[in-house]
């Protein structure tokens, strides 16, 4: 697909690569859009929608296609030179522009900015996160080749790179790019960001699609006496921002009610792993997530009696930043989960199939 990303809330026109694209009409997306065909697998499309990261599928009379991922970003975007292979012959980009490039085998990409003594230039790789192959290694030298900074894996961007560099002088700097194998081709894509926000975590702020309402924590909210009261009914949103953070929610349940508390963190592009607990209004722990589990952090719990609780979000590992921030829903916790083995059928009019659904039992005691 080309380009990598488009400007929310200016037309934009993209190109999808494939086969059987020509009876391809529609597009399906998981953010707000208005779309129009303009015939083998081109479309113009203006998102109604925040910085982020997208998928969409497109559909038609061949039936349907599998996801492709794009990012929905601020900044403008520039084609890569061919000739940026070595630093003599780097691209030059603007700060606050992106660049949608691609690695080549055995290859490195060159790019090259300008920027006064103290200036902060965010440098980003999107590419794990459009679904690339590009498994992507950043530096920065200055003039003199000498090395500055470097990135591997950043925490929370799925395998992409980051810098948060500040200019130690006025002057030119330079951005290499390789994949840590050395890996390359038409898989190997990538989108560079120099300069904005990050879009890791540009979710923070954006509610889920099915929730309609929420609520942010209120510092300080430390212990019991000074606990955010909430309704269960809104999505809680929080950070922890200095060593030991915790943070107390006040709620009421009734007698009966069966709740699970959900956290959010990895999906959102959060580095924290969130411990949830439940107290009651005298303080005595009713409830704790499993640290352990594959999840983000879920806890699920019967109430007793009709009265005043506390959920208590702590970082299992005590650590705090920018970066650390969480989403927790509750809602009735269900009795089993059903879950489908394919994410797409491809049927012909007036033809029935086969759906084979798996059933997964919760909570499960044997009676």
């Amino acid at each position: 697909m080309a380009p990598l990303a488009i400007r929310p809330g200016i037309a934009s026109e993209i190109t999808l690569s494939g086969s059987d694209l020509s009876e391809a009409t529609q597009l399906w997306t998981s953010f707000s859009i208005k779309s129009e065909s303009l015939g083998e697998g081109r479309f113009r499309i203006t998102a109604d929608a925040p910085s982020g990261v997208g998928a969409l599928r497109v559909f038609g009379s061949n039936g349907v296609s599998n996801f492709s991922f794009i990012a929905l970003d601020d900044l403008p975007t520039v084609t890569e030179t061919k000739t940026n292979k070595m630093r003599a012959t780097a691209q030059r980009v603007d700060v606050g522009a992106a660049v949608d490039g691609r690695c080549e085998e055995l290859s490195y990409d060159w790019f090259q900015f300008r920027a006064n003594k103290g200036r902060r230039v965010p440098v980003e790789i999107i590419a794990a996160r459009l679904g690339s192959k590009f498994d992507s290694v950043l530096r920065i030298v200055n003039a003199a080749g000498r090395e500055l900074a470097r990135n591997d894996d950043a925490p929370g961007w799925s395998g992409d790179s980051y810098i948060n560099f500040t200019a130690p002088e006025a002057g030119d700097y330079f951005i290499e790019v390789r994949d840590v194998n050395y890996g390359g081709g038409s898989a190997f894509f990538y989108r560079l960001r120099i300069g904005g926000s990050p879009l890791a975590n540009s979710n923070f702020e954006k509610p889920a699609a099915h929730e309609t309402r929420k609520m942010v924590e209120r510092e300080p909210n430390d212990s019991a006496a000074k606990a955010t009261k909430i309704s269960i009914t809104n999505a809680i949103e929080g950070r922890f921002n200095k060593a030991g953070d915790r943070d107390c929610y006040e709620f009421a349940a009734r007698k009966g009610e069966r709740l699970e508390f959900r956290a959010a963190t990895r999906s959102l592009g959060s580095v924290c792993d969130a411990m949830l607990q439940l107290d009651s209004a005298e303080g005595k722990r009713l409830a704790r997530s499993n640290p352990s589990a594959a999840d983000e952090g879920v806890l699920t719990y019967s109430f007793p009696s009709n009265g005043t609780y506390r959920l208590i979000v702590e970082e299992a590992t005590g650590a705090y930043g920018s970066n650390m921030f969480y989403r927790i829903t509750a809602r009735p916790a269900a009795g089993f989960a059903l879950m489908l083995d394919t994410d797409r059928m491809n049927v012909a009019p007036g033809k029935s199939f086969d759906l084979k659904v798996n059933l997964t039992r919760g909570d499960y005691k044997g009676r």
